[in-house]
């Protein structure tokens, strides 16, 4: 994943500028969205994986997106899609995620 402007992109609306990260603090100037300012950048790096484009399991075919859809996601200038979600609140991990205690 490429990492430029992670940390100066709003992980909530996709917009970039050098003045949203100020130090450790994120806040979007165009949203107001606040976080520290390294989620924000994870969460970045996690949102252009999801964005990544799909292999399909037969032969290694490549799956194409709906034109829809790709016109929602601005992939290219680092929007933020807006069908992905990340909750950077509360530490309850999901079951399925749990591991077994020994």
């Amino acid at each position: 994943m490429d990492p430029r402007n992670t940390s100066k992109r709003c992980s909530t609306c996709g917009f970039t500028h050098d003045d949203n990260r100020d130090g450790e603090d994120f806040e979007c100037l165009d949203c107001g969205y606040q976080n520290h300012a390294d989620y924000n950048a994870a969460k970045n790096i996690g949102l252009q994986y999801l964005r990544r484009p799909q292999k399909s399991s037969i032969s290694g075919v490549r799956t194409r997106r709906s034109a829809s859809r790709q016109r929602r996601q601005n992939a290219d200038d680092g929007g933020a899609p807006v069908d992905v979600r990340l909750n950077s609140e509360g530490s309850e991990i999901p079951r399925t995620m749990r591991t077994a205690k020994p």
